[in-house]
């Protein structure tokens, strides 16, 4: 992949909440969206999932280049963790699209001009693309916010459901 290809680095929390309703939405973002990466760093909080399994399913874990460990250290956000200036800091250095549900990381993102997606938009542009069946998208949502309601909420989850149908 080249250096400047657009690509969707994912956080923790996407690769959570997708490893709890199935990886295979993820593969389909990388197959017909945009390849799919999350950085080493960022990976290791995310316990129920292996480098091996994540390669099965389009999800390239990459190697974040110390030079940029550096940056993310000095990055003067006490709300954003070390993981998701890591996050930030690769996805302006590669000029990638940020996919998160951290509201934190995305204003961050926005404020530096830096392209993001929400976790469940990418749903919506598989339904959008007929490569995701509406249904497969609610159920997967569904789930999702019964797992991480703080980050879906009931009313993310509604807007999430009107444009699907």
């Amino acid at each position: 992949m080249s250096e400047t290809e657009r690509l969707i680095l994912t956080d923790a929390n996407i690769l959570i909440d997708y490893c709890s309703v199935g990886l295979e939405i993820l593969q389909l973002v990388s197959e017909h969206l945009a390849p799919v990466v999350v950085p080493d760093v960022v990976f290791r909080e995310v316990r129920d999932l292996t480098e091996d399994r994540a390669t099965s399913f389009g999800i390239t874990v990459v190697e974040t280049p110390l030079p940029l460990l550096d940056a993310a250290q000095m990055v003067s956000s006490k709300r954003l963790s070390f993981e998701d200036r890591v996050c930030l800091e690769m996805a302006e250095l590669k000029r990638w699209i940020c996919a998160t549900n951290d509201k934190t990381l995305k204003r961050e993102c926005d404020a530096r001009g830096i392209s993001t997606v929400w976790g469940l938009e990418l749903m919506i542009r598989l339904v959008d693309s007929d490569v995701l069946t509406p249904q497969r998208a609610r159920s997967a949502a569904l789930r999702i916010h019964q797992l991480n309601p703080r980050s879906i909420t009931a009313t993310i989850l509604q807007s999430f459901l009107n444009q699907i149908v």
